[in-house]
């Protein structure tokens, strides 16, 4: 892949509504081996930078995978032992109001709320099914989840 059809090809993927593109290492296209830039090598980091730069301008996200392109995991996979992230969320509530969601994809590992004056509510036991509901106290304050 040139520099040129890399641009071209971004700013295709962007104009038809993608969030992003995935850069997978795997082989080189046949009867075309001549063109193909080595794992690693400074070409090939090249081309990634380039990548990485018209996403940037275009506001495309990139994934860049560990391995061969080959999926880590499976159906044998526990969730315990599976590939994740840390989701950091927040929310503003006034007293009275209440703080509601449902987990899908997030475990939460601990739901805190903060109060304007620094009382600290521990809400991750009142977590049922992936789902919580809880009506803040007088004042101000944030719920933060950690998953």
């Amino acid at each position: 892949m040139d520099s040129e059809n890399l641009t071209r090809l971004l700013e295709i993927y962007e104009a038809a509504g993608l969030g992003g593109v995935e850069i997978t290492s795997i082989y080189s296209v046949k009867n075309n081996e001549h063109r193909n830039r080595r794992y690693r090598s400074p070409q090939w980091i090249g081309a990634v930078q380039h990548t990485l730069q018209v996403a940037r301008r275009l506001d495309l996200g990139v994934d860049l995978p560990a391995g061969s392109g080959w999926r880590m995991g499976g159906p044998s996979v526990t969730p315990q032992h599976a590939n994740s992230k840390v989701v950091l969320d927040e929310a503003l509530l006034s007293g009275g109001e209440t703080f509601q969601r449902h987990f899908e994809k997030v475990t939460p590992q601990v739901i805190r709320a903060i109060s304007a004056a620094g009382e600290d509510v521990d809400l991750t036991n009142q977590l049922v099914d992936g789902t919580i509901q809880w009506t803040a106290p007088e004042g101000k304050w944030t719920v933060y989840s950690l998953g």
